[in-house]
C-alpha cells in the first residue's frame, strides 16, 4: 500500500509539473503574439508618423514658398497700379474715359460681376459723351440665368444691349470708334444706319461680356493613410 502511495505522489508532481508547463508556454504563446501585434502596430504607426511629418513638412516647404512669391506679386502690383500714364495713355488721378489706375481698367474690361443696371448707365454715359440722342436702351436683364456667385473655373458670359439714337455722321463714327477703343470688349452684332449726314439714325445691337470671381477652397485638406 505504501508503494502505491509513493507511485500516486510522483504522478502527482508529473501532473502538476506538466500543468505547469502548459501555462508558461500558453503564457509565453500569448505573450509572443500579443508582442508581434503591438510591434506591427507600432511599425504602421510609426509609418504613418514618417509620413505626416514628411506632408507637414510639405506644406511648411510650400507656405514659404507661396509666402516668398505673395511679396513679389504685392511688389509687382505695387508698381503696375502706380504706373503713369496707365496702359491706356490716360492719367491715374484724371477723371476721363482714359484715366485711372491698371488695376481699375482691368477690372473693368472684364467685370466680375453681371449688374446690368451698372452697364446701362455706362453705356448711356458713352452716347451721351458723344452727344447721342437717346431714342431707347435696353440691356438684357436676367439675373436668374446670369448669377455673381464665384465659380471654381469661371467662363465668360454674354451680355447683350441695344440701343437706338440720333447723331451727325461724325458723332456716329466717333461712337463706333469708342466701343472698338474700349479696354471692355464689345461685339457689333447688327447696325443700321438711315437719314443723312447732319442727322442720322442708328440702331445697333451688341454683345459684352462680364466674367464671374475664381472661388478659392481655403479649407482643402488631404488625407494621409
Amino acid at each position: 500500500m505504501a508503494e502505491k502511495k509513493r507511485t500516486s505522489i510522483k504522478h502527482l508532481q508529473i501532473d502538476k509539473s506538466q500543468s505547469t508547463m502548459l501555462a508558461v508556454i500558453v503564457a509565453a504563446t500569448v505573450i509572443v503574439v500579443f508582442g508581434l501585434f503591438a510591434t506591427k502596430a507600432m511599425i504602421v504607426k510609426g509609418a504613418y508618423q514618417r509620413r505626416a511629418l514628411h506632408a507637414r513638412r510639405d506644406v511648411a516647404d510650400r507656405l514659404k514658398t507661396n509666402y516668398d512669391s505673395a511679396k513679389t506679386l504685392f511688389t509687382q502690383y505695387k508698381v503696375f497700379a502706380d504706373q503713369n500714364p496707365n496702359v491706356i495713355g490716360g492719367s491715374i488721378t484724371g477723371t476721363t474715359n482714359l484715366d485711372g489706375n491698371n488695376p481699375r481698367i482691368v477690372l473693368d474690361a472684364l467685370p466680375s460681376s453681371y449688374d446690368a443696371p451698372a452697364l446701362a448707365s455706362s453705356i448711356e454715359k458713352v452716347l451721351t459723351d458723344q452727344s447721342i440722342t437717346i431714342n431707347s436702351l435696353k440691356v438684357t436683364d436676367d439675373p436668374t440665368a446670369n448669377s455673381d456667385q464665384a465659380q471654381t473655373n469661371p467662363q465668360s458670359k454674354a451680355v447683350i444691349f441695344s440701343f437706338e439714337g440720333t447723331t451727325s455722321f461724325a458723332g456716329g463714327t466717333k461712337l463706333l470708334q469708342d466701343f472698338e477703343r474700349s479696354i471692355r470688349p464689345f461685339d457689333l452684332n447688327s447696325l443700321e444706319i438711315s437719314g443723312t449726314d447732319t442727322k442720322l439714325k442708328l440702331v445697333v445691337d451688341m454683345t459684352t461680356y462680364y466674367q464671374p470671381a475664381k472661388s478659392l477652397d481655403l479649407k482643402a485638406t488631404k488625407e494621409i493613410k
